[in-house]
């Protein structure tokens, strides 16, 4: 991972790599991810609204069949400064 001036400031590995369609998208998955108070309800909020947003740019339309990454990762290492 790089900060904003391109400097490395940590490593990760990831654990595993899944696409799922947005309404599948579980409870665990959201909670893990760590945004607001980790619930699927806020992260589905949350999700949508960056989704629609990013879809009209390419004049898509949002829809819960949607295909999403869902990644998980392990910190290997953190720069110790950051």
């Amino acid at each position: 991972m790089l900060d904003g001036e391109g400097k490395a400031v940590a490593i990760v590995k990831t654990i595993s790599l899944e696409v799922v369609l947005f309404d599948e998208v579980t409870e665990e998955f959201a909670y893990l991810e760590g945004e607001g108070d980790r619930s699927l309800m806020y992260w589905r909020d949350v999700h949508q609204t960056f989704f629609k947003k990013e879809l009209e740019n390419i004049d898509q339309e949002f829809h819960y069949k949607l295909p999403i990454v869902c990644e998980r990762f392990q910190l290997v290492y953190k720069r110790e400064d950051t």
